[in-house]
């Protein structure tokens, strides 16, 4: 196997984990415990940005109720032989979650992609088929049940077909949304008043679905699960589930488009606001409201200046929807993060063999210089594994290559800038260490170091800008998360840097002071740099991936 895919095969995928490296085993618990205990209709929202492991934690929480996870037999609780060390972690983390207290194996849960089914006119028709789908013959849910439940949740099932094509006739005039920005009750009362105009009203619908999913949830009773479904997966047969109700979990609502999340929502209020289900969304609040303030802009042909009054509507759309928000947070501690997905890197150091896994960890962990979001950690950590083998100078540094994998990885307009503009990579090194006591940026750095955003307030030498945080939110993109790094390196003043400035600006003059020169070339000889310093557009190209 080539070296890359050998230090990276386990890092690249972007698949939900039971590991729970985060620790938010408490936050699920609290949910599940909710999930139970609340009284239903209820829609519970798990709101986190773009990365945070909502799905992951959703996932988690279907495991928490159900009993049921969604990765192959390989890992099933039984089985202990030929684990690699990735499902060794998963494996500890399942049975970590079904040993949790209060979990409630055999509790229903349907899961639902939202953005899967972005084509759908009616999506709420899509998740009833789904409903029906994971209680089919071959889902964990059959499986757990004997012969006799297995017959009599088939025929429960058969209710779903005809309700299914009766909302897709009456859900076009059923819509919550309004053509112009008012409130959620009143157009409440327009659906109240359309559905006296159709044969079939939502309402008429609804009663028939709940009855329809108390049917259902009638199969899932003691008498009616297979013993043996439980043994030999390690399990505890269920009890009887004191208050039934049919758990949905509809993930990455947010990444859809505008007007079929609207459509999901609607559907949800208007048709399966029923006593026997809860509602689990897993979205990016912001994202969803500003799908929904946008929808209500272009209705309202408003001008982008009136955004405020349209998101201050969009969230109170969505407050109306969702009765109960539990938010994941930013990944305080990513330490084992860090330690679970951190790739061997050995590096060839002017033909020496280097192992430099640990002393670039130890960078990792020392420093608070990795935006807070699992997703974007594990991606820059396959990124630096792309150093492995990979032939330096003495130059090499820990630090600077964290920096500059940073760089490549998150910000590859930066090192675009290095390769082609001679000298940007001495101002952007000023522009960390705020050399420039006025506050101001060339205005070439200006351009590209994120608008003026700053991550800390040591970067200011006075009030930030009228309208803008000295603490920029830590999950946006336009955070510098390395500006330490580069500073620490450059206060340590190295000499082969400062002759190679004076190498390349000496040289550039017309007529060159050749004993500078000479001096300067002297010094990166024996750094070993010498050789393509006069070639040079940066001095850190040996850190650059980019081709």
């Amino acid at each position: 196997m080539p070296r890359y895919t050998a230090c990276v095969a386990e890092y690249l995928n972007d698949h939900p984990t039971y590991a729970d490296p985060i620790g938010r085993l408490h936050l699920l618990k609290e949910v599940g415990e909710h999930i139970q205990a609340c009284r239903p209709p209820q829609v519970v929202g798990v709101f986190g940005d773009w990365g945070s492991g909502k799905t992951s934690f959703m996932r988690s929480l279907q495991l928490y109720l159900a009993g049921v996870h969604s990765r192959p037999d390989a890992l099933a609780i039984t089985t202990k032989q030929n684990r690699s060390q990735a499902e060794e972690k998963e494996f500890n983390g399942i049975k970590r979650i079904l040993d949790a207290e209060n979990s409630c194996k055999g509790y229903p849960v349907i899961w639902f992609e939202a953005w899967l089914y972005q084509a759908e006119d009616v999506p709420i028709v899509a998740l009833l088929h789904e409903i029906r789908r994971q209680f089919s013959p071959g889902s964990q849910f059959w499986e757990m049940l004997t012969v006799s439940g297995r017959t009599a949740l088939e025929a429960s099932l058969l209710m779903l077909d005809p309700l299914a094509k009766a909302i897709e006739k009456v859900a076009p005039m059923a819509s919550l949304l309004m053509h112009a920005v008012g409130s959620v009750a009143k157009a409440s009362e327009k659906v109240e008043r359309d559905r006296f105009e159709v044969p079939l009203s939502s309402d008429q619908i609804r009663v028939q679905l709940n009855q329809a999913v108390k049917t259902i949830l009638g199969n899932f009773k003691k008498e009616s699960y297979n013993p043996a479904y439980f043994t030999v997966r390690g399990l505890d047969q269920p009890e009887d589930i004191p208050m039934p109700r049919l758990t949905i979990i509809i993930d990455d609502l947010d990444r859809c488009e505008p007007a079929m999340a609207i459509r999901l929502l609607e559907g949800l209020k208007i048709f399966l606001n029923i006593e026997h289900c809860v509602f689990v969304l897993g979205v990016n609040p912001r994202r969803l409201t500003d799908h929904i303030a946008n929808l209500y802009r272009n209705e309202a042909k408003a001008a982008a200046s009136d955004g405020d009054k349209y998101t201050f509507a969009a969230r109170d759309y969505l407050d109306k929807i969702i009765g109960a928000h539990f938010t994941l947070g930013v990944a305080g501690n990513t330490s084992k993060l860090i330690e679970d997905h951190m790739p061997t890197v050995v590096l060839d150091l002017a033909g020496t063999k280097k192992p430099v896994t640990e002393e670039l960890k130890q960078v990792l962990l020392n420093h608070r210089c990795l935006p807070p979001n699992p997703r974007r950690i594990k991606a820059f950590l396959a990124t630096l594994a792309r150093f492995n083998d990979r032939r330096f100078s003495k130059n090499y540094d820990p630090g600077l290559l964290i920096s500059f994998a940073y760089l490549n990885h998150f910000h590859p307009e930066i090192i675009r800038k290095m390769q082609y503009y001679q000298g940007f990579d001495a101002e952007f090194i000023d522009w960390t260490s705020r050399k420039n006591e006025t506050g101001s940026q060339p205005d070439e750095l200006n351009a590209i170091m994120f608008d003026g955003v700053l991550p800390h307030p040591e970067f200011f030498s006075g009030q930030p800008e009228k309208g803008r945080s000295k603490y920029p939110d830590p999950i946006y993109e336009n955070v510098l998360h390395v500006h330490s790094l580069f500073r620490e390196w450059e206060k340590a003043n190295t000499e082969s840097y400062i002759a190679w400035k004076v190498y390349v600006d000496e040289r550039q003059k017309p007529a060159a002071p050749v004993a500078k020169v000479a001096q300067s070339a002297e010094i990166l000889e024996t750094e070993n740099l010498a050789a393509s310093a006069a070639n040079r557009e940066s001095f850190f190209n040996e850190y650059f991936l980019l081709g």
